[in-house]
């Protein structure tokens, strides 16, 4: 759909559920909440606990299908690789929303000898945990950061990752992830970004959110309705 075709299908939206009682909005009110009902879509179709089924966004086909074209993959941010720090900040793409991967190349040593940028490379999945237990887990021999599963906390705009120059130092880190969509706005003919078949439901999410702003206890999109759509 066109932004022109989902302004009117909103309007025609809330004419449905409401009569005349909408007459108009601005064409700026409506960009406003087409956008919030994407963000929202987007956050409902990501993870298992806000998805209203709790299937998260990579376990079926369809809900691939729903976010496919905001996926980045393979995004990369490199340093020099230096056994001097404790860890490295990478920075995050400036269009960065969720994390889906993100994947290390570091040099490593099994034989015993002083690990450099000569010594052999390979890349690993980083584990990304909280940053209230990274220095527990720093100091724990078991949960501490290894060349199989090096520690990383995200944390403004960066990703940190832990090292141990002893036996692996970090280059690169590689990303897949969600970015965020462009805004739909009609003044300037840009249209939603996401899949086709997502359309539909991203305007009765708007339609929705319009009538819980305005008669809050009439229609709230928590609804039976909403938890069902697909």
């Amino acid at each position: 759909m066109t932004v022109q075709e989902m302004h009117y299908a909103v309007d025609q939206g809330l004419q449905k559920v409401a009569s005349s009682v909408y007459d108009y909005f601005l064409p700026e009110e409506v960009d406003f909440w087409l956008n919030r009902a994407q963000e929202r879509f987007i956050k409902q179709r990501l993870g298992k606990v806000s998805d209203p089924k709790r299937l998260g966004f990579s376990e079926t086909t369809k809900r691939l299908d729903d976010l496919r074209l905001i996926i980045t993959s393979d995004y990369e941010d490199s340093v020099v690789a230096s056994t001097a720090p404790e860890y490295i900040n990478f920075d995050l793409p400036i269009d960065y929303m969720f994390l889906v991967n993100a994947r290390v190349k570091m040099y490593v040593d099994h034989c015993g000898n002083p690990v450099t940028s000569s010594s052999p490379s390979t890349t690993r999945d980083v584990r990304i945990v909280e940053q209230d237990k990274v220095y527990a887990m720093q100091q724990n021999p078991f949960g501490k950061t290894k060349p199989d599963y090096p520690l990383a906390i995200i944390f403004d705009d960066e990703v940190r990752v832990y090292q141990d120059s002893e036996k692996f130092i970090l280059e690169t880190l590689y990303l897949d992830y969600l970015r965020q969509p462009v805004q739909i706005t009609l003044s300037s003919s840009i249209d939603c970004e996401l899949a086709e078949h997502t359309h539909h439901e991203i305007i009765d999410i708007a339609v929705k959110s319009i009538i819980e702003a305005i008669e809050s206890p009439r229609y709230q999109t928590t609804s039976i309705e909403q938890q069902q759509s697909e």
